[in-house]
């Protein structure tokens, strides 16, 4: 796969910073930086449970990277496991790492999945979900979605706090570095689910960078805050609709710079 749009994906850089960043605590040896906060395993488990995954069902991770969440959670629920990501170099490693699932971890964009309408029980896009372009990610990963099945996904809103500085430190540094990420119009997210035949069946929200890791959510939307975690159920098959929910810059950055 080669499109100029994902040469990031495929840089040396983003490869370091992949696996400094996209380790699990406790199960590798490097630290995070400024621009992330790796996810403690634990933590995923407590969403993972949510999603009431039994041994036989399917699961695809988007943006499964080097495949280390992705072999975790398949021995954990002896599910039939399967990732995608962009990186050529991060697939052929997970290639190398996890044998048994290679034919299962393909290099493609969360844009254009290559697999038939309603493939799979569960989904999960952790920490990935702001680097794609979300309206059309959302959209294909409902479409190869069982009607039932649910879709773990976090990201980052666009609204936060004005004197959240590490928010506002962590989006410069990531635009910086080549990053590219996106943040979300947590309206619009909510619009395309619902066009789409899916309901939200669990929100969490998280007030300030570091919360999230802390565990310390909310579940009353409030008025700004700087991440999510969603649970998204399908009810059923609708017409595939693609709505733009996401820009490259926060609104909250904005106001501060322009």
């Amino acid at each position: 796969m080669h499109n100029h749009k994902y040469d990031y994906f495929n840089t040396v850089d983003y490869l370091d910073y992949l696996k400094k960043n996209f380790d699990i605590i406790d199960l590798g040896p490097s630290g995070p930086d400024e621009t992330c906060k790796r996810p403690d395993i634990e933590l995923i488990f407590n969403y993972t449970e949510l999603l009431r995954i039994n041994a036989g069902e399917s699961l695809l991770e988007i943006g499964c990277g080097l495949g280390r969440l992705l072999d975790v959670l398949g021995k954990r629920y002896c599910v039939i496991s399967g990732g995608v990501d962009v990186s050529e170099e991060a697939v052929r490693l997970a290639h190398e790492r996890l044998p048994e699932m290679a034919e299962n971890i393909k290099c493609v964009t969360a844009e254009a999945l290559p697999f038939p309408d309603s493939s799979f029980d569960h989904i999960l896009c952790w920490a990935v979900f702001d680097l794609t372009d979300q309206g059309r990610a959302l959209s294909e990963m409902i479409r190869v979605l069982k009607p039932g099945g649910e879709i773990l996904l976090t990201g980052k809103n666009d609204l936060f706090m004005d004197d959240d500085d590490d928010a506002l430190i962590a989006e410069t540094k990531s635009r910086e570095k080549g990053i590219p990420n996106h943040y979300t119009n947590y309206d619009a997210f909510r619009a395309a689910i619902e066009v789409n035949g899916c309901e939200m069946v669990m929100q969490h929200f998280f007030l300030r960078r570091g919360d999230f890791m802390r565990g310390a959510h909310l579940v009353s939307r409030p008025a700004k805050f700087i991440e999510y975690c969603v649970i998204i159920r399908k009810n059923f098959n609708a017409p595939q609709t693609i709505i733009e929910i996401a820009e490259t810059h926060s609104r909250t950055w904005k106001q501060k710079n322009e």
